[in-house]
């Protein structure tokens, strides 16, 4: 502060004047920056990502699940992931075919206190559209959008509505 008067005064550079105003005010301002810092971390999930919760979604009613997203049923006892669709032959819009075709959807369903396991649904009625794990069934209505000639589809544009109930 001293300095900075002189500074004001033309005894003492800019340079000179702003370090020693570094010295005196710069400690505590580090030391509440550090401070701040370590307070906004939350115990035990230094470096851990928290993803929001997976959007509850209602047993025996179609819900919507966008390629790479997740959902939670049953209060969180079942949570279905839709993984990718790994392979889509279904006829394009704007073309004819001689059959409908199909696209695979794989899903991962992981039931609290199980392992985790992958599944395929399909869209054609020639495969499986509905799958069982543990006391859940899981069908596919509908998956969406419906391929064009010619233009490929990113993953995350998938849509796929499923209905999760329980086997009775």
């Amino acid at each position: 502060m001293v300095l900075l008067d002189e500074f004001q005064r033309g005894s003492v550079s800019w340079d000179e004047a702003r370090q020693d105003d570094m010295k005196t005010y710069g400690k505590p301002v580090w030391f509440l920056a550090m401070l701040a810092l370590a307070l906004a971390c939350k115990p035990g999930n230094a470096g851990q990502r928290s993803d929001p919760p997976a959007p509850q979604q209602a047993l025996g009613q179609p819900f919507e699940l966008k390629g790479g997203g997740t959902a939670s049923l049953d209060g969180g006892k079942l949570t279905v992931v839709f993984e990718k669709v790994s392979g889509d032959s279904r006829c394009p819009v704007d073309v004819t075919c001689i059959w409908e075709g199909d696209a695979t959807v794989s899903l991962r369903l992981k039931q609290a206190d199980r392992d985790a396991s992958s599944v395929e649904v399909h869209t054609s009625g020639r495969y499986a559209r509905e799958v069982t794990y543990e006391k859940y069934r899981i069908r596919l209505q509908d998956l969406k959008p419906q391929p064009r000639a010619n233009v490929p589809i990113e993953q995350k544009a998938y849509t796929a509505t499923l209905v999760v109930s329980r086997v009775e």
